[in-house]
């Protein structure tokens, strides 16, 4: 498939690994021609080379690779090849001159470095031939497609709609704050001046002023009522003139004139 189908990025965005992952740097060699530097199994064969140089004297001492020489699958596959062939030769030397080393050394040799080195380096090819992909190259051409546009795309939509409905529900408490707010503590806008009163609506407003208008002309009929039922709003005693011939005695009667 294509030579650049996942790159490192997007390998790292997949896994949540760093870039110096083996797992990440496994998926972009799969992912491309193979052609990477593989650090975690060249940093093996030198601990054991290294291992190995510490106790062999100067004529089995066992090369280091250089910086460049590993810097794809088939160079350190090369590079490996002559570990083993180095070994071969050192088995050699060791069952030919019986001399060449202590009994002790001899052993050490035999039962604990060369298995160790050999096995090292059958854990490294196994692991180059996944890196190399000739097992999981084809698998993971239809695998990385599927998770890219099933699951990531499918991940990403949902992630996005749980962004939005964070700003829903966000939004939704300033409101219903706000709402809180204004109930509690609403804003009036007409006043009446006579009672000193503030009303929010102008409905309210004037039914309030109605009730206000009709208790004082309650109020002013009330008083009216009171002053006419007073003697006192009658006034003085009527003082109408007499008729001629005619005088009031002090029976309230008339008396005939002479």
């Amino acid at each position: 498939f294509a030579d650049s189908t996942l790159s490192i990025e997007d390998a790292q965005r997949l896994t949540g690994a760093g870039d110096d992952s083996a797992f990440v740097r496994f998926l972009v060699s799969c992912s491309t021609g193979g052609e990477l530097s593989v650090d975690y199994i060249d940093r093996r064969v030198k601990e054991v080379v290294v291992r190995w140089n510490d106790f062999a004297p100067d004529g089995l001492l066992l090369n280091l690779p250089d910086d460049n020489s590993t810097a794809g699958v088939i160079t350190l596959n090369r590079y490996m090849d002559d570990i083993v062939t180095q070994v071969q030769v050192i088995e050699e030397q060791l069952a030919s001159n019986t001399s060449l080393l202590t009994r002790s050394l001899r052993a050490e040799y035999n039962q604990v470095l060369i298995p160790t080195l050999q096995a090292s380096l059958r854990v490294a090819r196994t692991v180059l031939s996944l890196v190399d992909c000739r097992i999981v190259r084809n698998v993971f051409a239809k695998t990385v497609p599927v998770l890219d546009e099933r699951v990531v795309d499918v991940l990403t939509t949902l992630l996005t709609l749980e962004y939005f409905m964070l700003a829903g529900l966000f939004c939704a408490v300033v409101i219903a704050a706000v709402t809180a707010h204004v109930f509690e503590r609403p804003y009036k806008f007409w006043c009446e001046p006579d009672t000193g009163r503030w009303f929010r609506f102008r409905a309210a407003y004037l039914a309030h002023r109605r009730l206000l208008l009709r208790a004082k002309a309650e109020e002013r009929r009330d008083e009216l009522f009171a002053a006419s039922s007073d003697p006192s709003f009658a006034g003085p005693p009527s003082s109408m003139p007499t008729p001629p011939g005619h005088s009031r005695n002090p029976s309230g009667g008339a008396e005939a004139g002479v």
